[in-house]
């Protein structure tokens, strides 16, 4: 049986000369059952959509995948493949290194906090070197991960 659930909030911010009233209402009408679900638990439910379509919206406008390059369908699979997981490799990165910092922070965010540091590569000595130009924070966290990960024992 579907249920309804009105959400009633009060406004915070300046009242609206033409709708002077003190609440905003929102209405959701589902199918989930109400023997199973509670009102705030039909509200929790509905919120959830907004996060796949917040990682929907990162994968097609930060990762470029908002087009396919070609009109081969085997070619545009690869190229989704790869797009889809390097996301997914920077959401692990953020999850198991970065943790509260940049947990929630968009891709883009994180792509330019921390991978869009101005650095040079020199060679000295049959030894190659990375200048970062970052502040020592930052420099710190990009030490951390890359010693956990090149550290860790490789996977079997």
């Amino acid at each position: 049986m579907p249920s309804l659930v009105v959400k009633r909030e009060k406004r915070t911010s300046q009242l609206d000369m033409f709708d002077p009233s003190e609440y905003r209402y929102w209405a959701i009408l589902t199918n989930l059952p109400s023997e199973s679900y509670n009102a705030n638990q039909v509200i929790l439910t509905h919120q959830m959509r907004g996060q796949m379509e917040k990682s929907i919206g990162e994968l097609k406008h930060h990762c470029g995948l908002d087009h396919l390059p070609c009109g081969q369908f085997s070619a545009n699979t690869m190229y989704f493949t790869i797009g889809v997981l390097a996301a997914n490799l920077l959401q692990l990165l953020k999850q198991d290194t970065f943790f509260d910092d940049y947990l929630k922070a968009s891709i883009k965010t994180f792509r330019y906090k921390l991978i869009h540091l101005p650095a040079r590569v020199i060679k000295h000595g049959r030894v190659l070197f990375i200048k970062i130009v970052s502040s020592l924070e930052k420099f710190k966290l990009i030490e951390s991960a890359y010693l956990k990960y090149s550290l860790s024992p490789p996977l079997t």
